[in-house]
């Protein structure tokens, strides 16, 4: 254990800026693949306790009664017992997005990150299904967010089909199964557990 008392927290909140209770949340360590999880108490707190030094995904993965779960995706990165980021900024400034009332599901998000695990934009994935058709397409935004949305019940293969200038073509597809229930598994566990995909910058000669 790095250090017991290390200690990430923030507050979970509506719309109106109203605490929220009974959102829950994981942290996954990126290279161990362990996972922390909190819920929000009435206060709308989030405490997480005795975590690692080390690089996390942040997601909501169950939203409070009648708000929408939230499809924000934070990297954030434990150096010391009080020296946390999120996104890059310290952690005392972090504020998780407000939910909203209830929407859609059946939706896959993940980062498009560097081997820094810095965002990438305009990298472009697709889903096909077992006919090998193309079916849903998605680009990552400024914030290395890709989202595809409203997934129809099915087996699909994600695919990155086009990368930003300087850097490497991923060439690994992933199996994206989508229960009835709205669960979706990619490779056969839980989509929360799919956080990246990496791409490599090219080697200049």
């Amino acid at each position: 254990m790095y250090n017991e008392g290390t200690t990430f927290r923030f507050r979970k909140t509506n719309q109106h800026g109203q605490p929220l209770a009974g959102a829950e949340f994981v942290l996954v360590d990126s290279v161990r693949r362990k996972t922390h999880t909190a819920i929000s108490d009435r206060n709308g707190e989030v405490i997480f306790r005795s975590l690692e030094r080390g690089i996390y995904t942040l997601e909501e993965v169950v939203a409070p009664i009648g708000y929408a779960l939230s499809e924000d995706i934070f990297i954030v990165d434990v150096r010391d017992p009080h020296d946390i980021y999120v996104n890059g900024a310290r952690s005392e400034t972090f504020r998780f997005p407000a939910n909203t009332p209830k929407g859609s599901t059946n939706d896959l998000v993940f980062l498009k990150v560097n081997e820094a695990f810095m965002p990438i934009q305009g990298a472009t994935f697709g889903l096909r299904d077992v006919n090998n058709i193309e079916r849903y397409r998605a680009t990552s935004g400024h914030n290395g967010v890709v989202k595809f949305e409203n997934i129809a019940p099915g087996i699909y293969t994600l695919y990155e089909k086009t990368v930003p200038g300087g850097y490497i073509p991923s060439q690994i597809n992933y199996r994206v199964t989508v229960n009835n229930t709205g669960q979706i598994l990619v490779n056969n566990v839980p989509s929360y557990f799919f956080r990246y995909v990496i791409n490599r910058r090219q080697r200049l000669y």
